[in-house]
């Protein structure tokens, strides 16, 4: 497995001073932090996170009558 390797293939256009680079500093820390390792502990984390139990609480009251409860009165 490749370790510390960008996943992306982007790169920056520098070839004259009056260009923009196509990646901003902000994407190019978002790219070199894409690493195989990084993406496998974010799946592994959101696979456990997801695969946790659903704690029962209180179904909420989905019905009309407690929704008008809450809009608002034009008669007042």
């Amino acid at each position: 497995m490749k370790k510390n390797k960008p996943k992306s293939n982007l790169s920056t256009n520098n070839s004259s001073p009056d260009t923009e680079p196509i990646l901003s500093s902000d994407s190019e820390a978002l790219a070199a932090k894409e690493t195989d390792d990084n993406l496998e502990k974010l799946a592994k984390k959101l696979t456990e996170e997801w695969n946790k139990p659903v704690k029962a609480g209180k179904t909420p009251d989905l019905s009309f009558a407690k929704f008008a409860e809450r809009l608002p009165k034009k008669d007042q």
